[in-house]
């Protein structure tokens, strides 16, 4: 599991850490591709691919390789995240992050 540190109001892109592939080692996209998302004991949020959630689409970069998008203002905390690939490639990442509330806030 990678742990990474991001400022709160960060839009931030996450990627699938390598790409889906099949057992035999062939880049592949599953069948289903799902992307969740849990900041500290909060609800858990998931998106699949082809389906926009509230909170981001899951865009396919290429075979295999997909990113989503999110904006992290108002999520300070430790994120636990997972891309979940099922059907003809079945895989799991898990991966943490923290979240760091803004310190400074600018009024205009």
């Amino acid at each position: 599991m990678t742990s990474y540190n991001i400022i709160e109001g960060t839009l931030l892109r996450l990627y699938t850490s390598t790409p889906f592939t099949e057992i035999g080692g062939t880049v592949a996209d599953p069948t289903t591709v799902i992307f969740a998302f849990q900041v500290e004991s909060g609800a858990v949020q998931s998106a699949t691919y082809g389906t926009p959630a509230s909170f981001g689409t899951i865009v396919r970069d290429s075979t295999g390789t997909y990113h989503i998008d999110i904006d992290t203002t108002g999520l300070s905390g430790v994120w636990n995240y997972v891309w979940v690939g099922s059907g003809v490639v079945t895989t799991r990442a898990e991966n943490q992050l923290y979240v760091t509330p803004m310190g400074v806030s600018i009024a205009n």
